[in-house]
């Protein structure tokens, strides 16, 4: 390669690496010495890695809907009278409650990982996960534990993709043991069992 090839071939190295650089908003400055400069904090502004299910995202929400469908089933059933005797233990007051606030927590769950161009968050999620905290947990002292307890990992999930990672651990680890301990507390009094609890203690 001649030395007119490889200026060339330099300048066009540098030319693309300055436009690269360009777009992280940094700027490339050549003179005796070649010198690059990226601001710090750039990164956060980046989109975001879809994540471990960037690869096909539409089944993972596939896979999703079934397992919400299957817990409000579950609910469903965990409320209906006994098969055997045609009694209950539920309230129609308890089931009202269930109907009123478990499929938004479902909707907004869907919601939550419903799959976006870069794996961007959903807007104002900020205000929309903490709403559907508070509903599960309405929804398991008022209702019992005809509610899955189970759907505190689902909401677990959100907190974990959203959330910064030493906050996001503790904050779900608090739900989960927060909804077992309500699912505990309310079984005896509502005498209502399911999968999960089946002997509710005295």
């Amino acid at each position: 390669m001649s030395g007119h090839e490889w200026s060339d071939a330099l300048a066009h190295a540098l030319r693309e690496t300055a436009v690269q650089i360009g777009d992280l908003g940094g700027h490339l400055e050549v003179h005796s010495e070649v010198e690059a400069w990226i601001p710090a904090g750039k990164r956060r502004g980046m989109a975001r890695s879809p994540g471990p299910v960037g690869a096909a995202p539409w089944l993972a929400f596939a896979v999703l809907l079934l397992i919400e469908t299957d817990h409000l089933a579950s609910a469903a059933l965990n409320l209906a009278p006994s098969p055997e005797t045609g009694a209950g233990s539920t309230t129609p007051a308890q089931i009202l409650a269930a109907a009123v606030l478990l499929p938004p927590i479902s909707l907004l769950q869907l919601r939550h990982v419903y799959p976006r161009p870069g794996g961007a968050p959903p807007q104002a999620w900020q205000v929309t996960v903490p709403l559907q905290i508070v509903l599960l947990l309405l929804a398991l002292i008022i209702v019992g534990p005809a509610v899955p307890p189970s759907y505190a990992t689902l909401v677990g999930g959100v907190m974990l993709y959203q959330l910064r990672p030493a906050r996001s651990w503790v904050t779900t680890v608090l739900l989960i043991i927060g909804a077992v301990e309500i699912t505990w507390w309310r079984a005896p009094l509502s005498g209502q069992v399911n999968a999960f609890m089946p002997r509710p203690r005295s």
